[in-house]
């Protein structure tokens, strides 16, 4: 993140455009001034737009970004500000403000020149700057100079991180572009990576005698060569290239219908009960994560029950009583997910036919009784009423006793 960028609306976004990372910036009309932050697209970084509109009207310069990431990261507000020395006493009100506003959405990170020295916290701003973290439930790791003068040093540039993050490395590092530090802050977490297509091939059109043609057309000279590696090479190369033809590599999506009954809030909810469930089995007897994660796994339940009530009731008020009836078998569980296999009666009658083949009419021998003592009759059955029984059925009812 920067501070100060004195850029205006004569700078284009494209300009400063840095590969892979998604930029956030709010200009300032005065002179000097500016925040401008950068974040890995791969964090699946949106602007708070409403947020971040409403407090730059307040003389707020801030950036207001969601993040969301897998394992202890999860949802993260990150803050970009900064703070002019002439900023008037209000100023850290208005900023608890946003912060009670960026609470629901998740944990705050704040990050910028506040231009309040942590190292007098007994006055003001460096008091007001340290209530303002402890509303937001953050803090600064370690407190070391950021700006040096000839007679002062401050720590004025600030990182402050949610309580529960795991910070691997706080320092300030060394610039000839500024007077003041450049702070970094390593934080463990994983991104959330998009699912990606499985490239394969369909061979269900393929033409294969258009296919024999062209692999018996393979033609490999082997007269400059004996070598039979050089030669499958060559062999496989080219039996590559007719596949290429034939059935090329086609994107196929790993899940074609995503469940009806789970958004990205309950998706988010069952990656924290994940990372939860694994925290416990590290530290079963740790009793604040046993119920932190007793109380995910009813936020799912909760929440995966609302979703299926507003989804029923916005379909019997729709007054689509097939639909309706769909969703109740879904929920209910009596929807068969695979549709009953159909076979053609035509191919089966053929099948009969062609079994059993006799030069000469031979007379069926029926038994009459079986040879068990709770014995039963078979009666005879005539091809007429055969031919009755199943003129009388529908297609649909002659293909389920066939399947």
């Amino acid at each position: 993140m920067l501070v100060e960028t004195k850029i205006d609306s004569s700078v284009t976004s494209g300009s400063l455009h840095q590969p892979g990372y998604f930029l956030n910036r709010q200009d300032r009309t005065d002179k000097g001034g500016g925040v401008a932050t950068f974040i890995n697209e791969s964090l699946q970084p949106r602007t708070l737009s409403a947020l971040q509109t409403k407090y730059s009207s307040n003389d707020i310069e801030v950036t207001v970004d969601l993040i969301e990431a897998k394992g202890p990261l999860q949802k993260v507000v990150i803050l970009g500000v900064y703070r002019p020395p002439s900023s008037k006493v209000g100023w850290f009100s208005t900023v608890k403000d946003l912060i009670l506003e960026t609470l629901p959405y998740g944990s705050t990170i704040i990050m910028g020149d506040i231009n309040a020295d942590l190292f007098k916290p007994q006055v003001y701003p460096g008091k007001a700057l340290l209530e303002v973290l402890s509303l937001a439930g953050t803090a600064v790791k370690e407190i070391f100079p950021t700006r040096i003068t000839a007679t002062s040093k401050s720590c004025i540039d600030i990182i402050a991180l949610p309580h529960h993050l795991n910070c691997s490395l706080y320092k300030a590092c060394s610039s000839a572009a500024s007077d003041h530090f450049p702070v970094q802050a390593n934080i463990t977490g994983r991104a959330r990576h998009k699912v990606c297509p499985v490239y394969k091939r369909s061979y269900r059109t393929i033409d294969y005698d258009h296919m024999k043609t062209l692999v018996a057309n393979i033609s490999i000279d082997h007269t400059n060569t004996d070598n039979p590696d050089i030669m499958l090479t060559k062999w496989h190369n080219s039996m590559l290239s007719i596949l290429d033809q034939v059935a090329p590599l086609k994107p196929f999506p790993r899940k074609r219908n995503k469940p009806k009954t789970i958004n990205s809030d309950i998706r988010f909810l069952l990656d924290q009960r994940k990372w939860l469930a694994k925290e416990v089995q590290k530290d079963p007897n740790n009793s604040k994560l046993v119920e932190e994660l007793r109380i995910a796994r009813r936020k799912v339940k909760s929440n995966i029950r609302r979703l299926q009530k507003v989804r029923g009731e916005k379909m019997l008020n729709e007054k689509d009583t097939k639909g309706a009836w769909k969703f109740i078998r879904e929920v209910t569980f009596t929807i068969k997910k695979d549709p009953p296999s159909r076979v053609d009666p035509v191919s089966i009658n053929n099948f009969f036919a062609t079994t059993v083949q006799a030069s000469s009419p031979t007379v069926l021998q029926v038994p009459q009784s079986c040879d068990s003592k709770d014995c039963f009759n078979i009666n005879n059955l005539s091809n007429y009423k055969v031919e009755r029984m199943l003129s009388n059925l529908k297609d649909q009812m002659i293909c389920r006793l066939f399947s």
